[in-house]
């Protein structure tokens, strides 16, 4: 088992596929290749902890399938349909100007005034940007060469040029 606080969403199990157990699958990310982490985690509400599952993924064409080691039938595998998947963070490589959607939320959002804009609440991928979400209703594109100035994530701060706010 592992802590709460160290776990990302990385995907989520769609409708069963065939008899055998084999699940429909889509991944949280832009990037269509199916990464290749060691371990995945389902979460166990009833217990509030995440346990290690054993998943094999393929890609036929017709979209991303998961085949857990734990599943022998299509009754097994709709109990997981639309629950999601996750790996421990410290699996994830970011690099330079690159986030994970995790630690945009609850940043505070400020312009370049230093006026505070509200605090990302959501993030929702659109297109070739996402759009982010504050908890004022408000909403702006995450363009980095455009709209968003500096992030700092371990100050939960990012500074936008408030033109570009919706």
């Amino acid at each position: 088992m592992s802590k709460v606080s160290q776990m990302i969403p990385i995907g989520k199990f769609g409708s069963p596929f065939g008899v055998k157990g084999i699940l429909h699958f889509e991944f949280f990310t832009r990037n269509k290749d199916i990464p290749k982490y060691r371990l995945y985690y389902l979460y166990k509400k009833e217990e509030k902890l995440f346990e290690k599952c054993n998943i094999k993924f393929s890609n036929n064409g017709n979209g991303v399938k998961a085949d857990v080691s734990f599943v022998q039938d299509r009754e097994e595998a709709s109990k997981l349909t639309n629950r999601n998947i996750y790996i421990d963070k410290q699996e994830i490589l970011v690099r330079e100007k690159e986030y994970l959607w995790s630690d945009l939320i609850d940043c505070n959002v400020f312009d370049e005034s230093n006026n505070l804009l509200g605090k990302v609440v959501n993030i929702i991928s659109i297109s070739e940007n996402d759009a982010v979400i504050l908890d004022t209703n408000h909403s702006f594109t995450f363009d980095t060469s455009l709209i968003v100035k500096t992030i700092n994530t371990l100050e939960k701060v990012i500074v936008i040029d408030k033109d570009y706010l919706v």
